[in-house]
């Protein structure tokens, strides 16, 4: 079985300190996509059985039902797994329905309590920003999540933020490869306390045939997918790479142990050409 290795995550306060400390796994498996009523539970316990320990799934993926489902069937103890999930996005709703809605999550998981609570996009206008945020400040003194973050945030969705907040985001969870770096949004993250999570690392498999990437994977003895997940793992950032095949699974997961120079590193730069398969978070409200 592989060892990714892990980080901490914490959350700054006000005055700089750091709390709630929480270790996670820097590579893990994204569900995105992936079909509930069965498949997706399959896929997380062949992810288990080869080595995965975290999994990062939300609501708006509909299959928080199936994650669960491997969870219960799988042979891991819960101390063992890092299970991320998302509220989805809240406008219109008053706090009670939300608090609701991330309990429920809960629920569909068949847990009392998730490790990472994401906030899955930004939320409009400021004001239900900063009440959303609250309430995931509860879900963490209540114990229902041990550790709170965001994802899609631009600086100045983090800055509005860090108005109000009592914690920080101790993630910021983003697209992130060579194709689309956001060394904006990754510096403004880290200064907020903010580790980057990058999620699409392999841009949807858009461009594993580049010519770029074929060299620089073909002298590093790996293949292109595993090339993008090392320059992530490389900056220190935690991976989520999604696959349903039970071969690249293992694959994908060998690429911490990939070792990237500065022959590599240069080129992968090279890429850089805003080639979001999303949405770029500087262009969100």
């Amino acid at each position: 079985m592989f060892n990714v290795g892990t980080c901490t995550l914490t959350h700054q306060a006000r005055d700089g300190s750091k709390h709630h400390p929480v270790d996670i796994p820097r590579l893990g498996l994204g569900v995105w996509q992936i079909p509930d009523g069965g498949e997706c539970r399959d896929v997380v316990l062949q992810a288990f059985d080869v080595g995965y320990r975290h999994i990062d799934t939300a609501q708006i993926y509909g299959n928080e039902s199936d994650v669960g489902e491997a969870i219960a069937q799988s042979d891991l103890s819960r101390s063992d797994m890092f299970i991320t999930t998302k509220l989805w996005r809240t406008e219109g709703l008053d706090g009670d329905i939300s608090r609701k809605m991330c309990e429920q999550s809960i629920t569909r998981l068949g847990l009392d309590h998730v490790d990472l609570f994401l906030v899955h996009a930004p939320t409009n206008p400021v004001e239900k920003r900063h009440e959303v945020w609250e309430i995931m400040e509860g879900l963490l003194e209540d114990g229902l999540a041990r550790s709170i973050g965001v994802s899609n945030f631009a600086r100045k969705h983090l800055v509005s933020l860090a108005e109000k907040a009592n914690l920080l985001p101790c993630t910021n969870q983003i697209e992130l490869h060579p194709f689309a770096s956001q060394p904006a949004v990754v510096l403004a993250s880290l200064e907020h306390g903010a580790l980057p999570t990058a999620y699409s690392p392999l841009q949807r498999a858009l461009s594993l045939d580049n010519e770029i990437l074929c060299t620089q994977a073909s002298r590093l003895g790996c293949t292109t997918a595993q090339l993008l997940i090392a320059w992530g793992l490389h900056h220190g950032w935690i991976s989520i790479p999604k696959t349903t095949d039970s071969r690249r699974l293992v694959e994908n997961l060998a690429a911490h142990a990939i070792q990237l120079d500065e022959v590599a590193l240069a080129s992968l730069a090279s890429l850089e050409e805003g080639g979001f398969t999303g949405t770029d978070p500087e262009t969100r409200e």
